[in-house]
Parts: structure tokens; sequence; C-alpha cells
């Protein structure tokens, strides 16, 4: 697995999470993001879900990008923050660690 790290532009990043294993045909990869969908015969088929409801809860996007036999790439597009966001009222910073 590798790791990358990008900036888009003066306002986004991206971080991709790619791997070299034996890749997913198109209809799988549309498909990664449905709950409950799995190709594995255990698990539960939330993870990939999970990861693309927090990632627009920020404001980004994630999308997947494979080819059968060639291995997957994830790629997950944020907002940068250039200003900090309060927190909110009766919190701590020691809440959020």
């Amino acid at each position: 697995v590798t790791l990358e790290l990008s900036r888009l532009d003066a306002a986004a990043v991206r971080i991709s999470v790619l791997d070299n294993g034996p890749g997913m045909s198109e209809e799988v990869c549309q498909r990664v993001f449905q709950p409950f969908f799995t190709t594995r015969s255990s698990g539960t088929g939330l993870g990939l879900a999970v990861v693309e409801c927090v990632v627009r809860a920020h404001g980004g996007s994630v999308r997947c990008e494979s080819t059968p036999g060639q291995g997957a790439a994830f790629h997950i597009d944020l907002p940068l923050v250039t200003e900090p966001t309060p927190l909110p009222a009766g919190a701590s910073a020691k809440d959020y660690s």
C-alpha cells in the first residue's frame, strides 16, 4: 500500500491510497461505496461507505480507480481550512484529542 498527499490547488488537498492487488472491475469500483456491498465472504461492506460519509461531512469527495490485475487507487479530495474553526460552546480542545 502506498499513501500519497498532494495539493490540488490553493483550496484543496488529495490523499491517495494505492495498492498493487488484484484490482476491481468498473462495475465493482462503482459500487464499493454502497452500504453493505462487499466482494468478500466475511465483512459487513460498511468500511468504504463510512469513509465516503465522513469525507462528504468534511466537504470532500472520494473516488475509486482500478483496472483488474493492476491494483486500485482511492483518491480523497478535501478542502483546506485556512481559518481556525471555533469549538462548540462548552467544548474544549481536550474533548477532541
